[in-house]
């Protein structure tokens, strides 16, 4: 039922971006993303942030395929059969009324979370596909804009063998190091503070 459901899924996210997709490559090490949104809105609000992986537009070999598409603009909407919120394998997720299937490691993993931000996130681990979808691109809050595509990034590397780090990174020219622990434990603080110093760069505070 859940690779079913995925097709359906994937044939609108087709429709969606088929006909004048706006497509962005992006390199996260040696590994080639391939960005495939359905109109400049969406592309405006999330590309942003990863502007600064962006690859040259050259044949190579895709690592993964995003699809990002929302329903206000294409004018599809979602289908979310009741089968699927009910199936006794979707269980409650920590968020209030957040409903998730993490499935078994070779079938597609699915999120969706209903109203007011409506979105569905979904990965296909053996096409190395994923799908990006919110009702409307007003509803994307800041913090998904801020680090757009972390829960699909997740399913993938941990496929690829690996680990996706909440940390802050600091170095200079002769290494990096990681700074790690609990939220609230002054990682952010002490990777911004070596925007002033003369011994340490500024990597990144999450």
């Amino acid at each position: 039922m859940v690779v079913s459901y995925y097709e359906r899924l994937l044939e609108d996210a087709h429709e969606a971006t088929g006909q004048r997709p706006r497509i962005k490559r992006i390199r996260l090490g040696d590994k080639s993303v391939e960005l495939v949104f359905s109109n400049p809105q969406l592309e405006n609000c999330l590309f942003p942030a990863l502007a600064h992986l962006r690859a040259p537009d050259v044949d190579d070999i895709t690592s993964l395929r995003v699809y990002v598409w929302d329903s206000k603009s294409s004018g599809l909407e979602l289908p979310i059969p009741e089968s699927e919120l009910n199936n006794p394998r979707t269980q409650l997720g920590e968020g209030p009324g957040t409903k998730s299937r993490d499935a078994i490691a070779v079938a597609p993993k699915i999120l969706y979370t209903p109203a007011p931000n409506e979105n569905l996130f979904a990965f296909h681990p053996e096409t190395r596909t994923a799908l990006y979808w919110y009702r409307d691109t007003e509803g994307i809050p800041y913090y998904e804009r801020g680090a757009p595509f972390r829960l699909l990034f997740d399913f993938w590397l941990a496929q690829e063998k690996l680990l996706l780090t909440h940390a802050g990174a600091v170095g200079n020219e002769h290494g990096g190091a990681f700074l790690v622990g609990k939220g609230g434990r002054g990682k952010s603080t002490s990777a911004i503070s070596c925007l002033s110093s003369n011994t340490l760069g500024y990597l990144a505070d999450d």
